[in-house]
């Protein structure tokens, strides 16, 4: 039975349901018979068909809107729809789906048959391609969402490359996952029972970087009172990530290189050499290959870690990705906080869209969830959203980072923003924000006039 396509008809037509159920006899189908929509409403939840055949005029809500939710919960479902001439040209002016098919009434027998028969077809390829990539669904994604085009070709290398012992360096922008992708190399290689060891490289300063990494020996230096392993030792066997390996010294980089190359270390204090057996995965927000050329990081180290190049795209180049993640951080922290928030209005989902999303996945993420913070009902409004948030939104625009714009226009922003905030916090009190600013009330107002601030003056009138 489970090789059998999955065919429900939904339909209180019996001439119609006799005409499908005598053509789907005929290919390899299991049909389900049902009278009305609301009895596959109440029976959705226990199966999950493959192919549906839906009288239209038993349609009570929007057609565009049904559709939509059923394809929302069945994204790889065939849906015929089966209604009058014009039922079907009313719906077809909201819907432009290639898995659903109209059928007209009365039901042409030959046209019916060879649409079903093309459906089946496609649906048993499917399967029989899932069935020959039987590793493909095993692959343990660790809650990453995205179906767009350009994740999932960030996804085809790593699936390629993680049974591999080869070094990778992962490049991205700050807040695009580059650690979950670490993670999900880690998660489906040979070395999944082992550790992963992380280790942000900027976060600490050259001395304990190296003592964290490759550990000390007891009087190494002050405060070393016994001797540590470090993380390298702890990655044994497994996997380290060492995060913005760009923001490392020299001196360090000489010391990871040996690492690098050889598995080999010295602990702090200690002049032998250990060896360990760890797959390393770096990652970094810059573009490492300038910083070669200008001399700011070694070439052979850079050589060594760049054996397999993974680059993450930036949110506002996946924005197909976009409802799902936003539906999922919703989700998340709706259930965190105890509440029931269902959406966005229309006004905040266009904002959602038209931003740049500078700060990527993790700023989508904070942003939800002050939202969700912050409202009272079921719809998140553009008052929930964070105040920072709603100053961004009008002035970075989807596809607009701060290097893609000339630096005359970059630098007008960043004086706008200034001199906004100046008066701000000085309360439009101009001769204190030219005291706080060194530059003079005069200048101030030119250029509050400029970019159409407005303040109040000293009879607290409003000026522009």
């Amino acid at each position: 039975m489970q090789n059998l396509v999955q065919v429900s008809i939904v339909d209180n037509d019996k001439s119609c349901m006799q005409l499908l159920v005598e053509i789907l006899k005929k290919v390899n189908t299991n049909v389900k018979l049902l009278a009305e929509v609301t009895q596959f409403a109440d029976l959705s939840n226990q199966f999950d068909p493959e192919v549906i055949f839906l009288n239209g005029s038993q349609i009570k809500m929007e057609p565009g809107q049904f559709f939509n939710q059923l394809l929302e919960k069945y994204p790889q479902i065939f849906l015929f729809v089966t209604a009058g001439y014009e039922n079907i040209k009313g719906a077809l002016s909201g819907i432009r789906k290639k898995n659903i098919v109209f059928l007209s009434k009365p039901l042409q027998k030959e046209t019916v048959e060879d649409s079903i028969l093309r459906c089946v077809k496609q649906i048993e390829q499917r399967k029989n391609t899932e069935s020959k990539g039987g590793a493909d669904r095993s692959f343990d994604l660790l809650g990453l969402i995205g179906n767009s085009k350009e994740i999932q070709e960030v996804l085809e290398v790593v699936k390629k490359v993680v049974h591999s012992d080869s070094t990778i360096l992962i490049m991205g922008e700050s807040g695009t996952g580059k650690e979950l992708i670490a993670k999900i190399i880690h998660a489906n290689s040979s070395r999944k029972n082992k550790p992963f060891v992380a280790i942000n490289c900027g976060a600490l300063p050259e001395t304990l970087l190296e003592s964290e990494l490759f550990g000390h020996e007891k009087g190494a230096f002050t405060g070393a009172i016994f001797k540590r392993e470090g993380l390298v030792e702890a990655a044994n066997d497994g996997t380290l990530f060492l995060d913005e390996i760009g923001e490392t010294s020299s001196a360090m980089q000489v010391k990871l290189l040996r690492f690098v190359q050889e598995g080999t270390f010295k602990r702090v204090g200690d002049n032998r050499e250990s060896m360990v057996n760890a797959r390393i995965i770096s990652a970094t927000n810059k573009n490492l290959y300038e910083a070669v050329e200008k001399g700011e990081f070694r070439e052979d180290l850079y050589y060594r870690l760049n054996v397999v190049n993974i680059e993450i795209p930036p949110l506002r180049d996946r924005m197909d990705d976009l409802p799902l993640l936003i539906i999922s951080f919703l989700k998340k922290h709706s259930e965190k906080m105890n509440k029931v928030v269902k959406g966005f209005v229309p006004e905040v989902v266009e904002k959602l869209f038209r931003y740049a999303w500078l700060g990527n996945i993790r700023e989508l993420e904070n942003v939800v969830e002050c939202a969700v913070a912050m409202v009272d009902g079921e719809m998140i409004e553009m008052d929930d959203l964070p105040a920072n948030f709603q100053e961004k939104i009008s002035h970075f625009p989807r596809k607009t980072r701060i290097t893609d714009v000339p630096y005359k226009l970059a630098r007008e922003e960043f004086e706008r923003r200034y001199f906004e905030a100046l008066v701000k916090r000085c309360d439009n009190n101009l001769s204190i924000a030219a005291k706080m600013s060194g530059i003079s009330r005069k200048s101030i107002r030119t250029r509050l006039y400029r970019f159409g601030i407005k303040y109040k003056n000293k009879d607290g009138l409003e000026e522009e």
